[in-house]
């Protein structure tokens, strides 16, 4: 269980290094048409996770920018497949 928990954590901070600056630029600078690394679907709880918070802490033309990288990235079909699962509530 330990490995486990420790091969997560390193899949964690391997995602977050990777996609972090990357929405950060999106939100802040306003890229509009990024290049986005490839997304396992094992990596989408992570990802979600951190778009989640950047989302509540920007306001706007930001929002706006992270909410249509959100639907290019299939997140929104990816959260209602967590919730009919019950994985989410």
């Amino acid at each position: 269980m330990r490995r486990y928990l420790e091969w997560e954590a390193r899949t964690h901070a391997r995602v977050i290094a990777a996609w972090r600056p990357l929405l950060a630029r999106i939100a802040i600078e306003g890229d509009d048409s990024p290049t986005l690394p490839p997304l396992p679907n094992r990596h989408l709880p992570y990802l979600m996770e951190e778009w989640n918070a950047l989302h509540d802490a920007v306001r706007g033309e930001s929002s706006a920018r992270l909410n249509a990288v959100g639907l290019k990235l299939g997140l929104d079909v990816a959260a209602r497949r967590l919730i009919h699962a019950g994985l989410i509530g």
